[in-house]
Formats: structure tokens, C-alpha cells, sequence
């Protein structure tokens, strides 16, 4: 469970840890962020006329630790 507001924080100081330039929704980019501890994973993409954000998934890493490492930065 990821409150808007922890997905607000984590948004605002993120990174792109994956890019997926040919995926079929189009270009989009897996990101982690933190909110407080918390890390928050979410895929993007960035529609331009009108510029805008879409979230496509969001999700918290650390329910499944097994698929990441280097603080949920890298895929096993």
C-alpha cells in the first residue's frame, strides 16, 4: 500500500534506475524514489501537448527483496 502522498515524496527527489525506450505504450522509465525509508518504484512515461506525467505502475520494492539489490537499484 503506497499513500499519494508518500508517492508525491518519493516522486520529487527520484531517479531512473531502468529505461525502456522501445516499450509499446512508448517510451517510459522505471524510477526509485524514497519517501522518508520507504522505497517506491514507479514506471513513467512523459506525454508531451499537454506536457504530463503518466504513471503506468507503482509499486513498493521491498515486498519482494529477492528481485532487487543495491538498495532496490539493480535486478537480481
Amino acid at each position: 500500500m503506497i499513500y499519494v502522498w508518500e508517492l508525491e515524496d518519493a516522486l520529487s527527489d527520484c531517479e531512473i534506475i531502468e529505461n525502456y525506450p522501445d516499450d509499446s505504450r512508448g517510451a517510459s522509465c522505471l524510477v526509485l524514489g524514497f519517501c522518508e525509508a520507504k522505497p517506491v518504484h514507479a514506471v513513467c512515461t512523459i506525454k508531451t501537448d499537454p506536457e504530463e506525467l503518466l504513471l503506468i505502475t507503482v509499486y513498493d520494492p521491498s515486498k519482494r527483496p529477492e528481485k532487487w539489490t543495491e538498495h532496490y537499484r539493480k535486478r537480481r
